[in-house]
């Protein structure tokens, strides 16, 4: 499979697949959450090896970042 790569984990080897951010299985709305609520006003970077188009990547990865900001602050005030 392209994009993939394998590593040892604690159930044995596994094969995982690099995704852009919000396509994965991964739930990065908690992590947003925590910097939210801690006031975080720092920078944010992405690492993506999943395409062969990084401005493509870029946009997408910059515009999921936006989006997650703005559902953590979201999510924090209702709550």
């Amino acid at each position: 499979m392209p994009s993939t790569f394998r590593d040892r984990t604690r159930p044995g080897e596994e094969i995982f697949q690099h995704n852009l951010l919000g396509e994965g299985a991964v739930d990065h709305l908690p992590l947003f959450m925590a910097l939210a609520g801690a006031g975080y006003k720092g920078y944010f970077s992405t690492e993506c090896h999943g395409t062969s188009d990084d401005r493509a990547a870029a946009i997408h990865e910059l515009a999921e970042i936006q989006r997650l900001i703005a559902r953590a602050v979201k999510t924090r005030a209702t709550r």
